[in-house]
């Protein structure tokens, strides 16, 4: 029988005063192990499936994936085409380190660029006992050389052998081209149906073309592993890369039928480019990849456009199902899929008429650097979540060796891997001390009105907000070397008001000190050096960095004289002071950039926490809570730390802790779950202030609030969309119960408060800020009627004399939230 979901386990990285709390130590809530891999690219994959907030594509493997995965949102690639991103995946390097920054071409390959002591990411595996085979398109090139066969692979390369396009019911022949042949006379775009070669002509399967014919030599590879696994415990690094929806848009014909072309809006496409307002054209991507098709001479007219965005996604269709016959393979091994760690990720968007006719890749905006990065790993307890944290392609490799627990590559000329392990957004989609900005960029040749015409590289960030891209002038061969320390030119959108990078701000008065700001932290395309982990600004008493030898800086900015203490921790968990020094004093210029030692072999974070007394005067209706708890007021927002464990008797604490109490409760129907009381550290940070929200949150699973008494408060649901209905009888006699997690927690009233406090007390806050009462007013149960949508009213309670909007505890659903916040949430971590 299924129990609650478990909440995302969350670090405990909380706003701390220095002289008033500690942070206890906790387990990783993926547990270590030295797991299987099986790596799925695909080729110029847009993030427009149904997990990212997108409902045109039909693609149901992809989704189903995404229900046990943890989808990450905003995942950027270091550049938007095939050969850079895709070394930058398999070598952890960014271009400017490595120098590929194109498709390398000649019979050159990303060996023969990077060198042959460079140890790629599944040659690290292999190097660590893993089988390693690679199968398709995973560096760049269709040439078996290209693929890096000898070091990367222990078990070698494989191609597909079905080289045919087919075209459009072309009944009398047509030019048989293999689809990597690089001719480029054949059609843009082909559905096939038959087999006009033979005779008679034959229909058409996945098989016939390169994609069917790879994913039956990879489920075929994968079982093979699976069996060594099952008999010798043999652990694999499978990689399979699918050509497709890369041009040409070639597919079975049954994939185009499942999209009907005049469902296909193209608003008021008309072939004409549109660069955002205050931009340049030489930003816009290169139309060359369409026109060296032969039956596309220029700019798509809207039938072409229509009928290319069409094969895209039939394209996109049919490499679903491919991964689709993949996974399902693996699924037929259910002890070998518990123990393999499934990553899918596309090397970079696509830009499909965005900007009234932008197409391809190869350019800063974001259509072409954004794609889809879906990750399961063992012991995830969040399948079906986003992330919505930045994240880059440049992270996998760190975070695959840290998955499998493997030690860090010994790289020649003290490199170190260039990404973060995404280990923490793994164990906790939320966590508030990831806002690291994704670092992309791409070489064109600058030009236009009063710009100096010569090669450059444009540099460009992602912030939570902001898209930035300076543009600097460049040597013609070394492109990372600089003419100048002054972009040539810049560009700044602003995310939050124009989603699709309409209008450069960068003219803008207004934004001079924002962009100021962003310029000092892309600092010329190394930011990312610099950056590592970081607070929102809005967060003022805490300064994260992660430092490797490439990053060995730490900035803290607050008032002249503040004291702040360094930390240290390799795990994000067990800080300690650093001896020399422990106190850092900020300077009168307000801001001040420490040079911390760095660790040659493993990733070390470090942090400064600002020094101050605590305030215990606490405002209402915090002054009613539990003195048990660590509680402290930062700007307009209080920050509440617990560990989550009730102040009252359970039977899910453990038989042999004088907490345990048998229950004897009414319930008749009463069934305990499988989990029993941790203690957990929880982090609330909410509004002191709290006022309706124009646009309202909708609350999630997971910690919504927290009781006077510190236990968490959740929603009425028990999963997705799942009332509490059979979760009810695990309900002990207080009405909590602990999740998968171990994390004890109410969803109904808690009726140990409700006896301490009375029915028409003051239970706790939601996230939002708004108070929570029990069932009863004036002596009365509160009728649903008198609450509104989101479970609340609003009128004058004991604490709040001239009134406050606030939540009540009800005998039936929804309980205790209607399913959205009042107000705006702030954030808990745990």
């Amino acid at each position: 029988m299924p129990f609650h979901s478990p909440p995302p386990f969350r670090f405990a990285l909380a706003v701390c005063s220095c002289l008033a709390a500690s942070h206890a130590a906790r387990a990783q809530s993926l547990p270590d192990g030295e797991y299987n891999v099986l790596l799925i690219l695909v080729d110029d994959l847009k993030p427009e499936l149904n997990a990212f907030g997108a409902n045109k594509m039909v693609t149901p493997n992809f989704d189903a994936f995404a229900e046990t995965s943890l989808s990450f949102t905003r995942a950027y690639c270091q550049q938007a085409v095939c050969g850079p991103s895709r070394a930058s995946l398999m070598t952890g390097l960014r271009p400017d380190t490595s120098g590929i920054w194109s498709n390398p071409s000649g019979g050159v390959s990303t060996r023969d660029l990077i060198g042959d002591d460079y140890i790629t990411l599944p040659q690290h595996f292999g190097n660590n006992g893993y089988a390693t085979r690679g199968m398709g398109k995973l560096y760049h090139g269709a040439r078996e050389a290209s693929q890096d066969p000898e070091l990367s692979w222990t078990d070698g390369w494989s191609a597909h052998e079905a080289p045919y396009t087919y075209y459009e019911g072309d009944a009398s022949g047509g030019k048989w081209l293999s689809e990597d042949s690089g001719d480029s006379s054949t059609s843009a775009t082909d559905q096939g149906s038959f087999n006009y070669r033979v005779s008679p002509a034959t229909p058409i399967t996945d098989l016939d073309y390169g994609d069917g014919d790879l994913a039956a030599k990879a489920i075929a590879a994968l079982a093979d592993y699976a069996s060594a696994y099952t008999a010798d415990d043999q652990r694999f690094f499978l990689a399979v890369g699918f050509h497709k929806p890369h041009l040409p848009f070639a597919a079975p014909k049954s994939y185009w039928d499942l999209y009907d072309p005049t469902d296909i809006d193209l608003g008021d496409y008309d072939g004409e480019a549109n660069l955002p307002a205050g931009g340049q054209e030489f930003t816009a991507p290169p139309q060359t990849e369409l026109t060296n098709y032969s039956d596309i001479e220029g700019v798509p007219d809207a039938d072409e456009a229509r009928h290319l965005i069409h094969g895209y996604m039939a394209s996109v269709s049919f490499v679903d199902a491919q991964v689709g016959k993949l996974l399902a393979e693996l699924d037929r091994h259910p002890d070998v899929a518990a123990n393999t760690i499934v990553v899918i990720a596309g090397d970079h968007g696509w830009h499909l008429a965005d900007h009234g006719a932008f197409w391809t890749k190869n350019s800063n905006f974001e259509e072409a650097n954004r794609t889809p990065l879906l990750i399961r790993a063992p012991g995830l307890h969040h399948g079906g979540t986003q992330c919505e944290k930045t994240v880059e392609l440049v992270d996998l490799y760190p975070t695959l060796i840290d998955l499998a627990n493997l030690p860090d590559p010994d790289q020649p000329d003290d490199l170190a891997l260039e990404g973060s392990s995404l280990r923490p957004l793994l164990e906790d989609p939320e966590l508030p001390s990831w806002n690291q900005p994704a670092f992309s960029q791409f070489q064109k040749r600058i030009n236009g009105p009063g710009l100096t015409t010569g090669w450059g590289m444009g540099y460009s960030m992602r912030t939570e907000r902001y898209r930035y891209t300076e543009w600097y002038l460049t040597d013609e061969t070394n492109r990372n070397q600089k003419q100048s320390d002054t972009p040539e030119f810049i560009e700044l959108y602003d995310h939050a008001a124009d989603p699709n990078e309409t209008v450069s701000l960068a003219s803008e008065t207004e934004y001079a000190a924002v962009i100021a700001a962003l310029s000092a932290q892309l600092d010329g395309g190394e930011g990312w050096k610099q950056t590592g982990f970081s607070l929102p600004a809005a967060d003022s008493n805490l300064a994260f960095a992660s430092v490797t030898p490439s990053r060995q800086q730490l900035r803290i900015s607050g008032e002249a004289g503040e004291s702040w203490t360094l930390q240290s921790s390799s795990n994000l968990r067990d800080w300690t002071d650093l001896a020399t020094p422990a106190t850092h004093e900020i300077p009168e210029s307000g801001s001040s950039l420490v040079t911390l030692e760095p660790n040659s072999q493993t990733l070390v974070f470090y942090r400064a926490i600002k020094e101050e007394t605590v305030d215990n005067d606490l405002p209402v209706p915090f002054n009613l809570f539990s003195s048990s708890l660590t509680m402290y007021q930062d700007g307009d927002y209080m920050v509440i730390e617990s560990d989550g464990v009730p102040n009252h008797g359970s039977p899910y604490f453990p038989t042999d802790d004088p907490r345990y109490e048998a229950y004897d409760g009414p319930n008749a129907s009463y069934r305990q779950n499988p989990n029993e009381i941790a203690s957990q550290t929880l982090v609330f940070r909410i509004p002191l202030n709290p006022v309706e929200a124009n646009d309202k949150s909708d609350t999630s699973l997971g910690p919504i609030g927290i009781a006077i008494n510190g236990v968490a408060l959740f929603n009425q649901y028990a999963g997705p969309n799942q009332p509490l209905t059979n979760e009810i009888d695990s309900f002990d006699q207080y009405n909590g119960h602990p999740t998968g997690g171990d994390l004890y927690h109410y969803h109904v009233e808690p009726l140990y408060l409700t006896s301490q406090v009375g029915k028409e007390g003051l239970i706790g806050v939601l996230l939002d800020g708004f108070p929570v009462y029990g069932p009863m007013e004036d002596g009365q149960i509160v009728p649903e009627s008198e609450l509104d949508i989101y479970h609340g009213h609003f009128h004058a309670t004991p604490e709040f004399p001239d009134g406050v909007y606030h939540y009540h505890f009800s005998e039936d659903a929804p309980y205790l939230n209607g399913g959205q916040y009042y107000g705006t949430p702030g954030t808990r971590s745990n």
